[in-house]
């Protein structure tokens, strides 16, 4: 009787984890990017916030930043595995402290100075395999970054991990910036997705005669909404907070001695809000 029961005891949990299987199997979803190579799509990039820098016991300097670019995305050329992609900036305003650096809100023929034109490699799953980009003051590549690079198969709840492998500040080399994606599922038709960081830094980096301790905290976060019926964003929205220490030792190249460590730091709280925009 016991080893009937032992049987019947298997026999339902095969039938449960089974039943358990080919559900997760139905739920999975198959994301990926799809632009057109004759239509350029457009987006309007909204940001805010701040960078402040401060050496040590000194009153931090922040510099307060935000304005509007609407992006033309341009799909030059695809091959089998990945897009080729142009993005400019054709329109915007860069503010700085409350000053007006750029506008080119009216003109329909003037350059950016400010957002350099940038170049991606980027696979039908969103990673970025290559990318290059003019100069300028302000870049997004950064947050083209941190847009989702979708696994295989993904599943309700299921989570991945993925890498800024920098953050340009132009003055400082920041540490990579590291992100936890969670898949929330259906919202009104869209697909959403949860963008966390509870990351700590601590970490050295040595170039030529200068030693540099870094410790800090990213405690960025955001929120994508993917349309499955387009294969494009919808909509994201992500504010990059992070705080670094930074302390330097140079050396006086034809010695070992060390002069006395520069502590500075350097504090990120920017926020971006991404949409299509249509173009006439």
């Amino acid at each position: 009787m016991r080893k009937i029961k032992i049987i019947l005891i298997f026999i339902i949990f095969l039938g449960l984890f089974y039943s358990k299987a080919k559900l997760s199997a139905s739920n999975k979803q198959v994301f990926r990017y799809t632009f057109s190579p004759f239509t350029p799509a457009y987006y309007k990039i909204f940001f805010n916030g701040y960078i402040s820098y401060s050496p040590e016991n000194a009153k931090p300097h922040k510099y307060i930043i935000n304005g509007m670019y609407i992006l033309k995305i341009t799909n030059i050329y695809t091959s089998d595995k990945a897009y080729n992609l142009k993005i400019s900036p054709v329109k915007g305003r860069f503010m700085l402290d409350g000053h007006t650096l750029e506008d080119i809100t009216v003109s329909e023929t003037e350059v950016s100075q400010i957002v350099p034109e940038m170049y991606i490699e980027m696979n039908k799953r969103g990673k970025i395999i290559k990318s290059r980009q003019g100069t300028g003051l302000f870049d997004f590549m950064s947050f083209l970054e941190i847009l989702p690079c979708f696994p295989q198969n993904v599943v309700v709840g299921q989570r991945w991990y993925q890498t800024i492998p920098y953050f340009n500040l132009h003055f400082a080399k920041m540490p990579k910036l590291k992100f936890t994606y969670v898949y929330m599922g259906k919202q009104n038709g869209l697909d959403k997705f949860h963008i966390l960081s509870n990351q700590f830094f601590h970490q050295q980096e040595k170039e030529n005669n200068i030693k540099t301790k870094i410790k800090g905290i990213n405690f960025s976060n955001g929120r994508i909404l993917f349309d499955s019926q387009t294969d494009l964003i919808k909509q994201a929205k992500v504010h990059f907070k992070f705080s670094v220490y930074f302390i330097a030792n140079i050396s006086p190249i034809k010695t070992k001695e060390e002069n006395n460590p520069i502590p500075y730091h350097i504090m990120v709280d920017i926020s971006f809000l991404l949409s299509p925009v249509q173009i006439p």
